[in-house]
């Protein structure tokens, strides 16, 4: 599992707070060169956001952060309304 996570750490109270996680998780199909993943992202109090699968993802030809772009251009589309 992939797993991401925005830290807030504030200027103004000196405090750190998660502002979002983000898990992206093999589901075990594909091939050694092209995998599947489901992802979810996560709230602030855990609850889950959004979630989707990514198909047939070039696993060798292509980086982690990569992976996480796809993941955060299917939840949020240019152009969609947030």
């Amino acid at each position: 599992m992939i797993q991401v996570k925005m830290i807030l750490h504030s200027a103004i109270t000196r405090q750190t707070s998660a502002l979002v996680e983000i898990h992206i998780v093999n589901d075990g199909t594909g091939t050694a060169a092209r995998g599947n993943y489901q992802w979810s992202i996560f709230g602030r109090r855990k609850q889950i956001l959004k979630k989707g699968e990514i198909k047939n993802w070039a696993r060798n030809s292509k980086t982690a952060a990569a992976l996480l772009q796809r993941v955060l251009n299917d939840a949020y589309p240019k152009g969609a309304k947030l």
